[in-house]
Parts: structure tokens; sequence; C-alpha cells
């Protein structure tokens, strides 16, 4: 099973997301594809309404929100940096 596993050099998929926002008391739902391709790349497509459009590569992680006309683009260090929840601001 690794050995496949490690044979699998790009995936695409579908995905639904519900998120829950506490401060709002409110539950949102998504939909959209996944891309990912090794090494080290990710891109998350939201369907419309939305349209978020996230990045991922080693080097950084970019989030396009349209809506908003914004892109937020932070730097990685390490591929940990992915997995470090974020401190409140």
């Amino acid at each position: 099973m690794q050995k496949r596993y490690d044979s699998v050099r790009d995936l695409r998929a579908s995905f639904a997301q519900t998120s829950f926002a506490a401060a709002l008391g409110k539950e949102t739902d998504a939909r959209g594809t996944v891309t990912m391709q090794r090494p080290g790349k990710m891109r998350w497509e939201y369907a419309q309404p939305d349209g978020r459009v996230i990045v991922l590569d080693e080097k950084s992680i970019r989030d396009l929100e349209p809506e908003e006309k914004q892109l937020q683009i932070a730097k990685l260090t390490s591929a940990n940096d992915l997995a470090r929840p974020r401190s409140a601001s």
C-alpha cells in the first residue's frame, strides 16, 4: 500500500466542507475541487458564489478572495507551518 501511495504524483478531487464560526454562531457550507501535486503543491478552488482560491507550495500560502478583492500571502518556513495553529491577534 505504501509503495502505491508513493507512486502517486498528482490527485484531483471534489470536496464538501462545513464550517462553524463560533463568534457568529453561524454554520456555512462550501464545495469545490482540490488538486495536489508532489512535491508540496496544493490548490483549493471553491465553487461559486464564493470563488475563493487557496494555493500552497513549499514556500508560501496564497489566499485569493475575489468577493473581497483581497489576496493574502504568507511565507512558510517549513511544511510544519501548515499544521501549526495560528495565534489569536
